[in-house]
């Protein structure tokens, strides 16, 4: 689970998986939706190293245990992802690489990709582009 990110685009001056949603952190959010599915065996958190420490603590203060690990990740999110396949425990069957500051995924949609995953080897998840329609009126953009 990569959250190595700087959220810049966010501007807030941290990486976004430590903003908090709804009072807990954005990081907390999206591995309880992963550690809360059966066919999850093994869950590694991806940060960046100076924020190792940081992730292994909220992961304790939010009681998650188990076969959760955090390792840090690398400049760009190839290598931080690299970095996360290495620290597997084997056997894997399978691997889902999902962004950590993405909380909100549906379990319908990880059942659907683990039954692509299982039909077809291998199986890419998106979301359809949301247009969004503005309109000019007085300098002003209403939406």
């Amino acid at each position: 689970m990569p959250a190595a990110g700087r959220g810049l685009r966010l501007g807030r001056g941290q990486n976004k998986v430590f903003e908090k949603l709804d009072g807990k952190p954005i990081l907390i959010h999206t591995v309880e939706r992963f550690i809360s599915w059966d066919q999850v065996q093994q869950l590694i958190v991806v940060v960046q190293e100076a924020e190792h420490s940081r992730a292994l603590g909220l992961l304790h203060e939010w009681g998650i245990e188990g076969n959760v690990s955090v390792v840090s990740g690398g400049d760009t999110r190839q290598l931080s992802v690299y970095r996360g396949l290495k620290a597997l425990d084997p056997p894997v069957d399978w691997v889902f690489i999902h962004d950590a500051a993405r909380p909100l995924v549906a379990r319908s949609v990880l059942e659907r990709c683990l039954k692509g995953v299982q039909e077809h080897h291998a199986v890419g998840c998106g979301v359809r582009v949301k247009d969004t329609i503005k309109e000019v009126q007085d300098g002003c953009i209403s939406f």
